[in-house]
């Protein structure tokens, strides 16, 4: 009996095609050595990431679902922590047992693409967008802003006196 995992690592954005097809092949053949089984592995393509890690605020998101035991998914994430390449990686067990013989690969794949979004072929390149760029929300991000008041925003809210309710 295997257990199925999902593994999403951020990769570097600016790999060449080449670079990548050896971060799969490596991670692959980490969960194939140990008796693993590949279901998916998906390139999500390049997002902004929440902060900027390893002085990169943009990465490559890479989904890479399979059927192992837990010595697999122990080589796994050595070989992404030593690939200098990858940003971060993110390990989930999704299911405790799975028969491999009664497994449906096909089956399991429907419905993994994120937000509905077929992710983009890895000899396709894809052009920058106008939108992608920071600062492109304007003027207007502190009006959407709520706060603790109910919805209003930081200068109609009341200022300490009346309708503060903070103890001291």
């Amino acid at each position: 009996m295997l257990r199925k995992y999902e593994t999403l690592f951020i990769v570097r954005p600016d790999l060449p095609e080449e670079q990548m097809a050896n971060v799969k092949e490596r991670a692959t053949a980490a969960v194939n050595s140990r008796g693993g089984i590949e279901v998916t592995y998906q390139d999500w393509g390049k997002k902004r990431l929440a902060y900027p890690v390893k002085k990169v605020s943009k990465g490559n998101f890479v989904y890479f679902r399979y059927l192992a035991g837990g010595e697999a998914v122990s080589e796994l994430e050595r070989v992404l922590k030593v690939h200098d390449d990858v940003l971060r990686f993110l390990t989930v067990k999704l299911d405790e047992r799975i028969d491999p013989a009664s497994f449906s690969i096909e089956e399991d794949c429907k419905g993994i693409y994120p937000f509905n979004i077929r992710p983009r072929e890895p000899s396709a390149e894809r052009p920058a967008e106008e939108g992608d760029e920071e600062g492109s929300e304007g003027g207007e991000g502190r009006a959407r802003r709520s706060s603790r008041w109910g919805g209003e925003t930081a200068a109609e809210a009341p200022a300490g006196g009346e309708g503060s309710e903070e103890e001291n």
